[in-house]
C-alpha cells in the first residue's frame, strides 16, 4: 500500500483523497502541511472518525488511541500522570529497560552456546519489549514461566494490526453488523468477533486478577498503571465522585487503554528494531561503524545507558534514519 500511495502522491499531488471503502481521507503528504495541520493547529484535527470495529474491539468510545472528547482528555491526563511516576523519561525508567537489555544479551549467548546455528532476533525482541510494556500495565516481566502468556498477548496485537489492512475489514468498517449478512462478511465477523472476545476475556482476566492482588486503599505509590488506575476507581467511587452515566474510570475505559498500549508499543517498538537488524544485515560498513563508534565511546566491559547518547553521534543517526525509512504503517492513524 504505501509504494501505491507514493504513486498517488506523484500523480495527483500532496494533498488528495483516498476511498476506504466508502469513506473518503484527505491525505497529506509535504511537512510544511502536516506541521501546519497537526502540530500548529493540532486540537483543531485531534478528533477521531468513529470507526465501528473500533467500537466492537474497545467497547465504544474507549481508550487513549482511537478515542475523543473529555473522557479522552482526562485518561490521556492521567495517563501521562501515571507513567511519569512509574518512571518515564528518568532513570528508574532506564533501568527497567536495562534489565531487558540484559536478558536479551543472555538470551542470545545461550543460544549460540548451546550451538543453535539459526537465531531468531525477532523472537527475542518481542519477548523484551512485551516485558517492559507489561512490566509498566501490570507490575510483571516475563521470565521464562510467562512466555506462554506473552504469545497469547502478541497474537492478540499482531492479528489487530495485520487486520487494519484487511479490504474486508475495511469494507465492513462502516457498518459491520450490516456487511455481515453477505456471505463472505458472515465468515470473516465470525472470526474477528472471536479473536476479538478472546482478547477481551484474557485482558478483563487479568484485570480481575490484579484488583484482588492488591490493597485499593493504600497509601504507597502504585507499581504499575492497571493499579493506579484501579485505586483512582475506588477514590472517585468513595468520594461519590461518578455520576451516573458519566464515569471516565470505568473498566471498559482501563481494558482499552491497556490494549492501545500494547498495540502501539509492541508492534511499532519491535518492528522498528527488527527492521534496524534488517538494514545492518544488508549495509555491513553501518555495522562495522557502529561497533567501531560503540568500542571507542563505551568499551566492552560496561553497558550503554543514556547518558552516552550525547557522545553516539553515528548510533544517533542509524537509529534516526531507521524511523525514517522503515515501513511501520502506510498512514497514519485517521484525524477529524
Amino acid at each position: 500500500m504505501d509504494v501505491q500511495i507514493q504513486k498517488w502522491k506523484k500523480e495527483y499531488g500532496d494533498i488528495h483523497t483516498i476511498w476506504f471503502g466508502d469513506q473518503a481521507i484527505v491525505t497529506l503528504h509535504d511537512i510544511p502541511t502536516i506541521l501546519e495541520t497537526f502540530v500548529k493547529d493540532g486540537e483543531t484535527y485531534a478528533g477521531r472518525p468513529r470507526q465501528k470495529w473500533d467500537d466492537i474491539i474497545r467497547e465504544g468510545n474507549n481508550g487513549v488511541v482511537v478515542s475523543e472528547g473529555p473522557k479522552w482528555r482526562e485518561n490521556r491526563r492521567f495517563a501521562l500522570h501515571v507513567f511519569r511516576n512509574l518512571g518515564l523519561g528518568r532513570n528508574i525508567m532506564q533501568e527497567r529497560v536495562l534489565v531487558e537489555v540484559t536478558s536479551f544479551i543472555t538470551d542470545i549467548k545461550d543460544e549460540i552456546l548451546n550451538g543453535k546455528q539459526k537465531i531468531s532476533i525477532q523472537d527475542t525482541i518481542d519477548i523484551s519489549v512485551g516485558s517492559i510494556i507489561n512490566n509498566l500495565t501490570f507490575g510483571y516481566r516475563y521470565g521464562k514461566d510467562k512466555k506462554d502468556e506473552f504469545q497469547h498477548v502478541k497474537q492478540f496485537a499482531t492479528t489487530l494490526v495485520s487486520q487494519f489492512s484487511n479490504p474486508i475489514y475495511r469494507l465492513m468498517d462502516r457498518d459491520p453488523e450490516y456487511y455481515k449478512k453477505f456471505p463472505i462478511c458472515n465468515s470473516y465477523y465470525k472470526y474477528f468477533s472471536a479473536e476479538v472476545q478472546k482478547m477481551k476475556d484474557f485482558f478483563y482476566n487479568l484485570i480481575d486478577e490484579h484488583r484482588k492482588a492488591i490493597n485499593l486503599e493504600s497509601n504507597e505509590d502504585p507499581t504499575d498503571f492497571v493499579e493506579a488506575y484501579l485505586r483512582q476507581q475506588h477514590k472517585l467511587k468513595m468520594e461519590g465522585g461518578v455520576k451516573e452515566n458519566e464515569n471516565n474510570f470505568d473498566d471498559a475505559q482501563l481494558y482499552a487503554t491497556v490494549l492501545d498500549l500494547w498495540v502501539a508499543g509492541q508492534e511499532t517498538t519491535s518492528n522498528t528494531l527488527a527492521w534496524l537488524c534488517a538494514y545492518l544485515i544488508q549495509y555491513p560498513e553501518v555495522q562495522q561503524n557502529l561497533h567501531k563508534e560503540l568500542d571507542e565511546v563505551i568499551g566492552n566491559d560496561r553497558i550503554i545507558t543514556l547518558d552516552d547518547k550525547s557522545d553516539l553521534n553515528y548510533v544517533n543517526a542509524v537509529i534516526a534514519e531507521t524511523q525514517r525509512y522503515c515501513n511501520l504503517g502506510p498512514t497514519n492513524l485517521f484525524h477529524r
